[in-house]
């Protein structure tokens, strides 16, 4: 693997684990609500699957 290919891969890997931090701490909250009984299994499941649209 050549230098370019390396730094391409880690900047790949680097990105793929913003994204996954991003997801999570969006999550995270939705699920905690739903965890204290705050929040029902379908409305649960319904924000956690509306997040990509901006709710």
């Amino acid at each position: 693997m050549d230098e370019f290919e390396k730094k391409t891969y880690e900047h790949r890997e680097l990105e793929l684990m913003r994204m996954t931090e991003l997801a999570l701490n969006t999550i995270n909250p939705i699920i905690q609500k739903y965890n204290q009984g705050f929040s029902s299994k379908e409305d649960t499941s319904y924000r956690i699957q509306s997040t990509d649209e901006g709710n």
